[in-house]
């Protein structure tokens, strides 16, 4: 757990004391190198992808999205290991977000430190095809926030081709349709809540998709848990949104982030549906950079800027300690070398 807290520690350095762009990119090729050097016990899935990419060498027939598929065959036919294949899934999953950032984001090493901080690099050594298919949709945002839609629709489908959850994020494409009000935020973020909270569970998706439901059948930490976070990000939200100078609360990744706040409500207690909000709430990692350079009205911003850290070293901490089970996790990591 050390070696996590002490990247951590590391990238909010970095994004404090200097921002040239040679230094995002190294810090790109360093996590790119961590996530490839890693053991095939690090991380939930790390085995099960070693498995299918045994398979497909052996001209095995299982279905996996034909992205993947061809991925492990380039890789194959060039005669590498499964570790390069590691490697080169975590390089095509974070160029793409070091690309938007250095385009988006006030200060692109914080926006990094963000991704790493709300989890998203760390769960990459989990569900691998699901956040590189985030990360194409990511990038597609650049697009779609430039009204762009049919270069949004085309990143979407490369995003499908790992992870057919990407086909959530078609509903962005009327985004321009929304408009924030403090009441139309109000509300449904409690309505969304109580729904997630005491009506919408695994038993609907059960009915659905069948026992696929329960593939991820206590993967998670206890009810309690996921209602403090949804606690924590409710909240923070609206204390984002209220202190943001009003002509700026419409902005594209405050709506974002509002959308994918309110799925994260209704899926709270669905293990597996809850994977989909993460398309949404990758936002934040543009959006909070935003708020501490600009779309902030207080006038005092360092003490907004120690609210947002806060939040964002809650959340890393809680899920780096409470949401790692053993023999399932992303803890100790460990390096083939």
């Amino acid at each position: 757990m050390f070696f996590y807290i002490l990247i951590w520690a590391y990238l909010l350095i970095c994004s404090l004391t200097c921002q040239r762009k040679n230094i995002l990119w190294g810090n790109i090729l360093v996590l790119s190198v961590i996530a490839g050097l890693r053991a095939v016990t690090v991380g939930v899935d790390t085995k099960n992808y070693l498995r299918i990419f045994e398979w497909i060498a052996d001209g095995g027939g299982e279905f996996i999205e034909p992205g993947w598929f061809y991925l492990c065959k380039m890789v194959l036919s060039f005669g590498m290991e499964y570790n390069m294949l590691l490697w080169i899934v975590s390089v095509m999953t974070l160029i793409p977000v070091a690309f938007v950032v250095s385009q988006k984001s006030p200060n692109p090493s914080l926006s990094i430190f963000f991704y790493y901080s709300l989890y998203f690099y760390l769960n990459s050594f989990n569900i691998m095809r699901q956040i590189l298919s985030v990360s194409f949709v990511f990038l597609g945002y650049i697009y779609l926030e430039q009204g762009r839609k049919k270069a949004y629709v085309f990143w979407v489908c490369i995003a499908t081709l790992f992870h057919l959850s990407a086909l959530s994020a078609l509903g962005l494409l009327w985004i321009d349709k929304i408009k924030l009000t403090s009441a139309k935020i109000i509300l449904l973020l409690c309505l969304s809540f109580l729904l997630g909270s005491l009506v919408i569970n695994d038993m609907l998706l059960a009915y659905i998709i069948g026992d696929y439901a329960n593939a991820t059948k206590g993967l998670r930490e206890s009810l309690g848990g996921v209602y403090v976070l949804g606690l924590l990000v409710n909240s923070f939200f609206l204390i984002i949104y209220f202190t943001t100078y009003k002509n700026k609360r419409n902005s594209f990744w405050m709506k974002i982030f509002f959308i994918g706040l309110v799925c994260m409500n209704l899926v709270m207690r669905m293990e597996l549906s809850g994977r989909i909000i993460l398309y949404f709430t990758i936002s934040q990692i543009i959006l909070l950079v935003q708020y501490v350079y600009v779309l902030c009205r207080i006038r005092e911003k360092k003490y907004m800027f120690l609210l947002v850290l806060v939040y964002v070293m809650s959340i890393f901490m809680k899920i780096l300690i409470l949401a790692n089970i053993p023999g399932r996790s992303v803890i100790p990591y460990e390096s083939i070398i």
